[in-house]
C-alpha cells in the first residue's frame, strides 16, 4: 500500500506544480533565442506529462499485481 500512496502523492505533487508553473513568474523566460517557446509552456507540454504518464503506468502496474495476486488462488467455473 506504501507505493500506492506514493504514486498517487506523486499525481498531486504534479498537479500542484502545473499549477505553480502556470501562476509563477519563474519560467516566463523563453527556451530558445527566438522567443518561440517559453519554460512555462515546455513544462507544461513535456515535462509534467511524462512524470504524470510514468506514475500512472507504474500506478496501474501496482494496482494489477495486487489483482493478480489476490485472484491467484481462486478459480473460474462456467455455470
Amino acid at each position: 500500500m506504501k507505493r500506492i500512496h506514493t504514486l498517487l502523492a506523486v499525481q498531486s505533487v504534479v498537479a500542484i506544480l502545473v499549477s505553480i508553473n502556470r501562476l509563477s513568474p519563474w519560467t516566463l523566460g523563453h527556451v530558445l533565442p527566438n522567443e518561440f517557446l517559453r519554460w512555462v509552456d515546455f513544462n507544461n507540454m513535456l515535462v509534467l506529462p511524462l512524470i504524470s504518464l510514468t506514475a500512472f503506468y507504474l500506478l496501474k502496474r501496482q494496482l494489477s499485481t495486487i489483482l493478480l495476486r489476490v485472484n491467484r488462488g481462486r478459480t473460474w467455473r462456467s455455470t
